[in-house]
């Protein structure tokens, strides 16, 4: 409850500005009272389909019962990818998890990309989707966003989801109006255009429940001076960055094989920005290109990391669970094991949210990082920071 400032009337100032600013501005309820009510409280949270990743965003698993964890209705989500990193596969994750709470999914396939053999094998609710794969255009596409918005409005529908894939593909009309600008650099205007539609999108997807995922492919940094310098860039990113709650940068690593055949792609995904949680942090997952992400990978990650899984000579790896229960396995039968043992899978999260916060399963600590940085003397020198000690 809010203090009582007692200058004479005893008046409950924070109650009394409140309405004054209601009253006198004339549109309606603007201010509120923050220690009573949070008109920009998230109602509703959508599963990615990994609850390592979910965890690394919120800083706690989504379930049904909560709603908690995952992708934040009414607010921007960047995700940034390497070709063939799974960025699509996560939005899709997310669009059926809006689906199955009562939502609706606009999805702008750009990149003419998605197929019903696709959608069918993710489980993809499609009758819960409106795909818009022909508007190519930045103007348009945000033209159509904007009728979409007045729908779910009018008709009250609680919650729903934009998916743009991908950004990067995205045209202005100047682009294909001027024959000139072939071959010319657009991303100027482009970004002048995504910083204005994004700031005028702001406040009605907030207030209807109206997530936008933005999807983006990672380029070579050819801008690069010194060591330091990220090796990836996102054209048109800054307005992106600025506005997204929530910023997944998706990195390619090794490949699955099996008998020498390849399987699938070992993927590292990073928090490089969260409204929730301290971002910097990361989980390793396997992308299987016949069944899609696995958690598994990245839970057996976590728990090495946190010593709750410990070597066992010739047996492989051991975990010895609460009630005493102890599994012996390889770890590449990690994933039969766990799906199988429900009393393994309650103890792997328990132990995983509990050391959460502590950070020592994760692999990446950006402040750690930057004040390494700044204490080498090679990166003082390359970033001018010797000029300032200097002075």
């Amino acid at each position: 409850m809010a203090k009582t400032i007692n200058g004479g009337s005893g008046v409950n100032f924070i109650t009394a500005i409140t309405q004054d600013i209601n009253k006198l501005m004339k549109m309606g309820d603007i201010a509120f009272n923050f220690g009573e009510q949070n008109p920009l409280k998230i109602k509703y949270w959508y599963s990615t389909g990994i609850p390592m990743l979910d965890i690394i965003i919120r800083g706690t698993f989504g379930n049904e019962e909560t709603c908690i964890g995952g992708i934040p209705a009414g607010r921007y989500i960047k995700i940034d990818g390497e070709t063939g990193g799974g960025k699509s596969l996560i939005a899709w994750n997310v669009a059926s998890d809006c689906i199955r709470k009562g939502g609706v999914v606009l999805y702008f396939d750009i990149e003419k990309a998605i197929t019903e053999e696709f959608a069918d094998a993710i489980n993809v609710p499609r009758e819960g989707v409106v795909l818009v794969p022909f508007v190519e255009t930045l103007e348009k596409i945000f033209e159509v966003i904007g009728i979409f918005i007045k729908r779910v409005i009018t008709d009250k529908v609680p919650h729903a989801l934009i998916v743009i894939d991908s950004v990067t593909s995205m045209m202005t009309e100047d682009e294909i109006e001027d024959e000139d600008t072939i071959g010319a650099s657009n991303y100027g205007r482009k970004a002048k255009l995504m910083g204005e539609v994004l700031r005028k999108l702001s406040r009605a997807l907030a207030e209807n429940n109206i997530s936008i995922i933005l999807l983006n492919q990672l380029r070579a940094n050819l801008k690069k001076v010194n060591k330091y310098d990220d090796d990836w860039m996102v054209p048109t990113a800054i307005a992106q960055d600025f506005w997204s709650q929530v910023t997944l940068r998706v990195y390619k690593s090794s490949l699955l094989k099996s008998e020498k055949m390849i399987t699938g792609q070992k993927l590292r995904i990073v928090t490089k920005k969260s409204r929730y949680t301290a971002h910097g942090k990361e989980i390793k997952v396997d992308l299987d290109f016949k069944t899609g992400l696995q958690n598994e990978g990245a839970i057996f990650e976590a728990l090495k990391a946190i010593k709750k899984v410990v070597p066992a000579g010739s047996k492989g790896n051991r975990i010895i669970i609460d009630n005493g229960k102890e599994f012996t396995f390889k770890a590449e039968n990690f994933k039969e094991i766990y799906l199988a043992n429900l009393d393994l899978q309650n103890f792997a999260i328990k132990s995983i949210e509990e050391t959460y916060d502590k950070g020592d399963w994760f692999d990446m600590d950006q402040d750690q990082v930057m004040l390494d940085k700044i204490e080498n003397k090679d990166f003082r020198q390359e970033s001018g920071l010797e000029v300032l000690d200097a002075k």
